[in-house]
């Protein structure tokens, strides 16, 4: 089995997020710079188990499923990553980012993810914006009519 550097699965979860900075990364894992920088030149596999490769590691796949979704662009994604979409036990509205901090299971973070995109794409109205183009040149032929 090849050994990935941590720096690899950073800068991916970078790349899929826009090539956004490292200190989004932080934010979203729910960690200190500080502490990605001491685990970033290391084996991911040493740390795999601890609070940065655990969250780490649930990001990427949560990235790894989104990423089929070809229709998803970057802004798109990080709305979806902070939109709180999902009811947890406890009542309170939780989003992906959340639910990483508190180490929820990767395919959990999925299913949140999956009620934000909900959330966000809902179903295209039948009836067009009443001050848009289609009801002025529907009213001017009424008129003329």
């Amino acid at each position: 089995m090849s050994e990935y550097n941590t720096r690899i699965v950073v800068e991916r979860v970078q790349k899929y997020l826009g090539d956004c900075s490292q200190k989004v990364v932080c934010r979203y894992l729910g960690v200190t710079a500080v502490a990605l920088s001491q685990n970033i030149e290391r084996p991911f596999n040493e740390i795999w188990d601890n609070k940065v490769g655990l969250r780490l590691k649930a990001l990427l796949y949560l990235l790894e499923c989104a990423k089929k979704d070809e229709t998803l662009e970057v802004a798109t994604l990080h709305r979806l990553l902070t939109l709180p979409a999902y009811k947890a036990k406890d009542g309170w509205m939780v989003d992906v980012v959340s639910a990483i901090h508190e180490d929820y299971p990767p395919e959990m973070l999925v299913e949140i993810f999956n009620k934000a995109l909900q959330k966000l794409r809902k179903p295209v109205d039948q009836v067009p914006v009443s001050n848009g183009l289609f009801n002025e040149i529907q009213a001017s032929y009424m008129v003329q009519g």
